[in-house]
């Protein structure tokens, strides 16, 4: 798992201007990326969101960069920096 791709997430969600589900995060990765989706690749990214979300029960107590919009297991994130109170 590379850690800057925390960096690409956090783009991505900055691009697209809100929160987003898996699926369609997985489809802009692969654009900014040039990267086929693969089921790997998927699971990366959902590590790296969860390493950087205190949402997560894999949160590494580091960067609280992401938060789970609608609760875990629902599969859409936002960046921590937008959420509205």
């Amino acid at each position: 798992m590379k850690e800057f791709w925390s960096y690409d997430i956090d783009y991505i969600l900055n691009k697209l201007e809100t929160s987003t589900h898996y699926s369609e995060l997985y489809e802009e990765f692969s654009k900014v990326s040039g990267k086929a989706m693969t089921k790997n690749l998927k699971a990366s990214i959902r590590a790296v969101i969860e390493k950087h979300s205190s949402d997560s029960t894999q949160f590494n107590g580091k960067k609280d960069l992401f938060y789970s919009v609608n609760g875990l297991g629902n599969g859409t994130w936002g960046l921590r920096s937008h959420k509205i109170k």
